[in-house]
C-alpha cells in the first residue's frame, strides 16, 4: 500500500510533505501553549489587581480633605 501511494522516506516529495505537517502542527502546539500561558498568567494577576484596587480605595477615602 505504501509503494502504491509513495510514501517512502527515500521519496524527497514525502519527506517534504512530512516535514510540513510537522512545522504546522509545532505551530498549532505553540500558539495553544502560549495562549494557555497568557490565561494561566491573567488569572493569577487578576487577584493582584483587584488587591490594588480594594488599597487605592481605602487610602483614599482615609485622606483628610
Amino acid at each position: 500500500m505504501a509503494a502504491s501511494q509513495h510514501t517512502s522516506i527515500t521519496n524527497p516529495d514525502f519527506m517534504a510533505q512530512i516535514g510540513q505537517l510537522l512545522h504546522q502542527q509545532s505551530t498549532l502546539l505553540a500558539f495553544v501553549h502560549t495562549f494557555g500561558f497568557i490565561l494561566v498568567s491573567y488569572i493569577v494577576l487578576l487577584p493582584l489587581v483587584l488587591l490594588f484596587k480594594a488599597k487605592m480605595k481605602n487610602a483614599s477615602s482615609a485622606a483628610p480633605h
